[in-house]
């Protein structure tokens, strides 16, 4: 009896895995408080709390799992609270502070999102094997093809697959909505999938790339370089169709991390850390200097403008940020809002976002949690930071969309409690 339970619990548990895989890419929501998301007249997409349809998928793995712990008559260690009371209080100061924030519902939905990552990211890690199933890695692969099939139907034919919004694809009219970008002297729309942002799309495939080859060993040597063959072929399909150079950047420094690996040349955690805050650090910089060395690049200009933001924000409110979620609400305080003319998102850098929303508190909420972690995984934490750095220093949605939040959990779940052949 107890074993036909755990067997059908753990059915269940991979049929949900799998089909929150697939609707990880799929902007399905319920948008919650969109009159509430207008500042000075403007509707800002990302003051909007939405319900998205991955989000279902993770409460239903919630409570299959609670009614699996208490089935098993399990305790759910919860280390952060128990018999600390430093961890306590500071949790409840994070928690406070975002009551002083311009938009504090704002703030709390975003903080509950995070909170719901965690409590994920312990699912993971105690269902660890569910990340290497043969069903999720071909949930996975099935879902690389099907958003890389989809983006090349969306790009030869310039409409979506459907007239109404199938899977979350977004409308092809109005036209000045959409990214655009000139294609053998001809400008087509760029292909978005169902996500919200051709970078999304291209960032989705890199990500489910880098996993497919990590995850890949298991299977036989002909099975391996089929996937690895087929994976690739989808990430240079959908970089080459999103012009992402973020995406195609983790693409050079996944071989520059495979060739150091090849080469036996080991760099120790304290120079991998020091190489992860010199990129993060200088990429602003680099980025201004690209902007006035290729004047009119719009993609350049206002990626400085935020980050120039980011910086300012960062120096009024260096104690507690302006709050979870609330850059975009506070970017009329700053002196680039008129150059922006109304181009108002997060900044493109996620560590100077992250600061400028949460300041000293976050940084030292950070190092509370990485300190946590074994050398090993420390190790292998900041290896894959240091893989997907372009993309944190050049885009924001793996920090401001579900969709990215989700793609970084599964990666670093991957490198976190996943074996490979290769430490990369």
């Amino acid at each position: 009896m107890v074993q036909n339970f755990s067997v059908t619990i753990s059915l269940v548990l991979q049929l949900l895995f799998s089909c929150l895989i697939f609707s990880i890419p799929l902007n399905l929501f319920l948008k919650l408080n969109e009159s509430s998301s207008y500042v000075d007249g403007l509707r800002i997409d990302y003051l909007i709390n939405k319900i998205y349809l991955a989000d279902i998928f993770i409460g239903l793995i919630f409570l299959v799992w609670f009614w699996q712990t208490f089935k098993k008559k399990q305790v759910l260690k919860l280390k952060l609270f128990s018999k600390n009371w430093p961890k306590l209080i500071f949790g409840m100061i994070f928690i406070a502070v975002q009551f002083l924030s311009l938009q504090p519902m704002t703030a709390f939905w975003f903080l509950s999102k995070i909170i719901q990552l965690g409590l994920f990211l312990a699912f993971i890690k105690q269902h660890r094997q569910l990340l290497t199933t043969t069903t999720t890695l071909y949930t996975v692969l099935i879902t690389l093809i099907f958003q890389t099939s989809l983006a090349i139907y969306q790009f030869l034919t310039q409409q979506p697959l459907l007239p109404y919004h199938f899977l979350g694809e977004p409308n092809f009219t109005p036209y000045y909505r959409l990214s655009r970008h000139l294609f053998w002297g001809g400008e087509r729309i760029m292909p978005y999938g169902t996500t919200a942002h051709p970078n999304v799309l291209a960032g989705l495939g890199v990500i489910f790339f880098l996993i497919l080859w990590r995850a890949s060993v298991q299977f036989k040597p002909q099975s391996q370089k089929v996937i690895k063959a087929i994976s690739l072929i989808c990430v240079l399909t959908l970089i080459l169709l999103t012009q992402s150079w973020s995406a195609l950047l983790v693409l050079v420094a996944v071989n520059l991390a495979w060739a150091i690996e090849k080469a036996k040349i080991k760099l120790n955690l304290n120079i991998k850390l020091a190489i992860l805050m010199f990129i993060f650090v200088v990429s602003p910089f680099i980025l201004s200097w690209f902007n006035q060395a290729f004047d009119h690049q719009p993609s350049l200009e206002r990626r400085t403008l935020l980050n120039q933001a980011g910086w300012f924000l960062l120096a009024q409110h260096p104690l507690i940020g302006v709050g979870l979620n609330n850059f975009t609400v506070n970017l009329n305080q700053t002196p680039v809002v008129r150059q922006l003319n109304n181009f108002i998102q997060p900044a493109h850098h996620v560590p100077l976002l992250f600061l400028a929303e949460t300041g000293l508190l976050g940084v030292l909420t950070i190092s509370w949690w990485y300190r946590r972690l074994g050398e090993r995984q420390q190790q292998q934490l900041i290896t894959a930071l240091l893989i997907i750095s372009p993309i944190l220093v050049l885009d924001h949605y793996f920090y401001t969309l579900q969709t990215g939040r989700l793609l970084m959990l599964f990666y670093l779940s991957y490198q976190l409690f996943t074996q490979s052949q290769s430490k990369v």
